[in-house]
């Protein structure tokens, strides 16, 4: 039976139920649309590592890959923090290098996997075997953390065997600190408990645990501090005998405390930090090995000879470094982003050397307001990170940033830029090379290297040739304008790595150096000075200093540093004689952790902290 009749105009005409059931048909239709494309809403991809726990032996290195289950739906990043007693640049160093023990792993729309190398360092000498506390942190949007975000590097010395477990006889003093700080008026102190345990196996034999219990004899409490002083800074009660504390225990009890009380001294002398260990032990315990740390807050205000304020917070959150040519034209980097300001940081605007590609990493640098150079990495592995092409593009500006000519393309990681002119500079590697050109950037040869498989940084240039760059534990120095380098001058081992090098208007050199003892490793240092890069004297007491930086055409100087110690705070470092003296500062509430610093003028400073925080220092 035909449905269908005739219009007027002879169109066919469709009766009411069968258009009734069409407009059903349709919104059923959308629904299952809808339906689909909900299904087909892109979740956050997750990034997990796929194991807990990773072993090494001193010497050897290894690639760790983080697959993702499907392509990456976008750009992003993910930060990885390094923690625990192996110290960076001493014991392992990372590819990509860490700043501030943090590693930004970028992510480029598309990609399976991202990954990242962990390189250990072999000695000759019998060590305990050390850790690397590997955290996953802030990915960014269209990503979030797996249930497996934490990864434990073991690095097991090779110079002897791997002690056995203590056994479950064995009885440890250990102590238990309620609190890790106090403030210096606090004259009732704090109190520490000092408890005995037993390790016993489980009732599942599966490992050990940790159970109260008494015992008959001694313990010995070490104090030391190279800030600090017993009787000076602090005491205790009971009181303890040159630097130590005699606790007995009879056998009657599992836990005893003392109280740590701290002296107010009317000085500001900034935070002090004492460490607290069980020394020794007698009879029937055995001391442990654990160290700790009690910090005593200063509560008296510092010189206020730089006025503090803060201004709208920057637009990179991990920063790499910061350069300005005068109080209003400056430029910030992170991992592969870079930013120009024309009026003080107050704003700032985003320059890209070429905007068809996402750059892995970036590396600037500027001689002037106009005349720049950028290195752009572009980075890619298989899938099992087995085949990677790496390729640096080398741009240049003359106009500020607005437009960028590629001159080469290098086969390397580039870690540092520097140019004396429009057509001498240099490239630092992160395997230990120095590159050269003479012709403005279109061609490089290898002045030196590699040099200890780590990257070169840092470089400064005085007259007549004279040059130097760091190489973490090393400084090289030229006497013929970057032609050939030597080793000038390697910090010892407790020394750790030179993580700052800086040149004054004197032609003098200054570095930061580890080896503070009985203070908190990777955050005390102290500032030498050098005249000829080999032989180098104390400039200031130990002090919480990580980036150093001081003007080239007049006296200033500025230092900062951080420690997390139950929370961030920072450090400031001021000297207004080319570096004679250095004088701690008072810092802002908001300072947090303040990683980085740039000189602007012979008053003005910008210093730089985490989460995009800047702050602009006028100094009086």
């Amino acid at each position: 039976m035909n449905t269908k009749r005739k219009s007027p105009g002879g169109l066919p005409i469709l009766p009411k139920s069968l258009k009734f059931s069409s407009q059903i048909a349709l919104i059923a239709f959308a629904l299952i649309l809808a339906c689909e494309e909900e299904e087909q809403k892109v979740q956050p991809q997750i990034i997990q590592f796929t194991s807990t726990e990773l072993f090494l032996t001193e010497g050897a290195s290894t690639t760790i890959s983080l697959p993702f289950g499907a392509s990456a739906p976008n750009d992003g990043s993910v930060e990885i923090f390094l923690g625990n007693n192996a110290i960076y640049g001493q014991h392992y160093v990372t590819i990509p290098a860490a700043t501030a023990n943090t590693v930004v792993l970028t992510i480029l729309r598309g990609q399976r996997f991202i990954q990242f190398q962990v390189i250990t360092f072999d000695d000759t000498e019998v060590n305990p075997s050390r850790t690397v506390a590997v955290s996953l942190q802030r990915p960014s949007a269209g990503f979030r953390l797996g249930s497996q975000y934490m990864l434990n590097v073991n690095i097991s010395d090779n110079e002897q065997a791997v002690p056995e477990p203590p056994q479950s006889s064995q009885i440890f003093a250990n102590i238990d600190l309620q609190r890790i700080s106090v403030t210096e008026s606090e004259s009732s102190g704090i109190s520490v408990r000092v408890s005995l345990s037993r390790l016993i196996e489980d009732e599942w034999g599966y490992g050990s645990v940790s159970v109260p219990t008494t015992a008959t004899g001694s313990v010995t409490v070490k104090f030391a501090s190279g800030h600090a002083s017993y009787g000076n800074d602090f005491t205790t009660l009971p009181l303890a005998t040159n630097d130590s504390l005699l606790i007995n225990f009879t056998g009657t009890q599992t836990d005893t405390t003392f109280t740590f009380i701290p002296i107010d001294n009317g000085n500001f002398k900034g935070s002090r930090f004492i460490s607290v260990q069980i020394s020794g032990a007698t009879g029937e315990i055995q001391a442990s090995s654990g160290l700790y740390w009690l910090e005593i807050e200063d509560d008296e205000g510092g010189p206020n000879q730089i006025k503090w304020t803060k201004l709208q917070n920057i637009p990179v959150t991990v920063l790499m470094s910061a350069k300005f040519h005068d109080e209003n034209n400056g430029y910030i980097w992170g991992q592969n982003q870079l930013y120009k300001t024309t009026d003080g940081g107050m704003h700032w605007d985003e320059l890209k050397t070429d905007p068809s590609k996402a750059y892995t990493q970036i590396t600037p640098f500027f001689i002037d307001d106009n005349v720049g150079f950028v290195s752009a990495l572009e980075y890619e592995c298989d899938y099992y990170g087995y085949s990677c092409i790496t390729n640096s593009t080398i741009f240049k500006t003359t106009d500020g940033g607005s437009k960028w000519t590629p001159l080469k393309v290098l086969d390397t990681f580039v870690s540092s830029l520097y140019f004396l002119s429009e057509s001498i500079g240099f490239i630092g590697t992160t395997n230990g090379e120095i590159l050269k050109t003479v012709d403005g950037g279109e061609n490089w040869d290898r002045a030196v290297g590699p040099i200890y498989g780590v990257p070169v940084s840092d470089f400064i240039f005085f007259g007549n040739g004279t040059g130097y760059a760091r190489s973490y534990h090393t400084i090289l120095k030229t006497v013929d304008s970057g032609d050939s380098w030597i080793a000038s001058f390697t910090a010892p081992r407790e020394a750790g790595e030179i993580t700052s090098l800086a040149g004054s208007s004197t032609n003098s050199l200054y570095a930061l150096l580890q080896g503070c003892p009985n203070l908190p490793p990777n955050a005390f240092r102290t500032i030498y000075k050098s005249d000829d890069g080999t032989n180098w004297t104390s400039a200031n007491e130990c002090a919480l200093a990580e980036r150093l930086s001081l003007s080239l055409t007049g006296t200033l100087g500025i230092s900062v540093g951080r420690i997390l110690h139950q929370e961030w705070q920072s450090a400031v470092l001021l000297t207004q004689n080319n570096g004679s003296s250095w004088i701690q500062q008072s810092t802002p509430s908001e300072a947090g952790s303040l990683s980085h610093v740039a000189i602007a003028s012979d008053n003005v400073i910008y210093a730089f902290g985490d989460g995009g925080l800047i702050l602009k220092g006028e100094v009086e």
